[in-house]
């Protein structure tokens, strides 16, 4: 992954396969910031456990049979994305098991907090269970992005404007396929609510993220 667009795509589809019918996303470019969050299902402690392993189909091949009950946020894109960024905060509320419950993780990438490492990967986790979020759903935040590319700051400072531009363009044509969801999106840099898709009336209240 190497542009902003793919990241918040990457993290929309997981919204997406939370049953999420409301989809912000805050973003300021120039600080390579931005988060994602949603009305879908939250997921308790032992889901947030397997958050980023790789598992292609979530499949247990010697007992033929599903190693989670809930199989979002894992794969090999999240944890590019967790490669990529010098800290992921993933908050979520829980109440499919009728106690709503908060959890959170963060990874943080070992160079970040000084540890020296030969696995450019691996990341150290912590675990939070205070509260985090006061509705259903999950919020994603992604704390410097493409932090350890050394070009960084000369290629996106020349592209900074197209790559937003792109997203902007990824997420109509996103918004487009997926138009029984509501997607907003949110500039900090400007404060501006840059992209907003037309709302669907489902025939359940809809939740705010």
């Amino acid at each position: 992954m190497d542009t902003l667009s793919e990241v918040v795509i990457a993290l929309l589809k997981n919204s997406v396969d939370a049953h999420s019918f409301s989809v912000a996303i805050r973003i300021c470019p120039e600080l390579f910031w931005l988060q994602v969050l949603d009305n879908g299902d939250g997921f308790d402690e032992a889901d947030l456990a397997g958050v980023g392993k790789c598992c292609p189909l979530n499949i247990d091949f010697k007992q033929m049979k599903p190693v989670k009950k809930f199989a979002r946020l894992t794969g090999s894109s999240l944890l590019e994305i967790i490669g990529r960024c010098e800290e992921v905060l993933i908050e979520t509320l829980d109440c499919r098991h009728g106690d709503a419950k908060s959890h959170s993780r963060s990874f943080k990438h070992p160079a970040a907090t000084g540890h020296n490492s030969s696995q450019a990967d691996v990341t150290t986790t912590q675990y939070q269970r205070q509260c985090v979020r006061k509705s259903q759903g999950t919020t994603v935040t992604l704390k410097n992005v493409f932090w350890q590319d050394p070009d960084r700051g000369r290629r996106h400072s020349r592209k900074t404007d197209d790559d937003y531009r792109k997203l902007l363009a990824d997420l109509r044509a996103f918004a487009l396929v997926h138009f029984d969801r509501s997607f907003t999106l949110q500039n900090l840099s400007t404060s501006e609510v840059e992209f907003k898709s037309k709302k669907y009336v489902h025939n359940e209240d809809e939740k705010n993220p």
